[in-house]
């Protein structure tokens, strides 16, 4: 489960920085650099789901200590275990 989430998330990380570089391109429009912003707000919301990944047995495996709840929670953007804020980019 872990390995495949990690494995997942890199993919995921990889595709934000491809973006991320067409993104940079001048000669892209307002219209155009708002399709890339809606494909990593979505790429970022897997990411939220990939870190909340749960076991066969219900238990989240990127919550430390405390895998009886999500680490990550979308609505809030930030992590429910620690006093660390994630910033959604608006």
């Amino acid at each position: 489960m872990t390995e495949a989430s990690l494995s997942s998330a890199e993919d995921l990380i990889s595709r934000a920085r491809e973006i991320s570089v067409q993104g940079s391109n001048s000669v892209l429009g307002p219209e155009d650099r708002a399709i890339l912003a809606t494909e990593i707000e979505a790429i970022r919301d897997q990411l939220f789901q990939v870190g909340n990944t749960q076991s066969p047995m219900g238990d989240y495996g990127f919550a430390g200590h405390a895998t009886d709840r999500p680490q990550l929670c979308r609505q809030r953007r930030q992590l429910l275990n620690s006093r660390v804020m994630v910033v959604s980019g608006r």
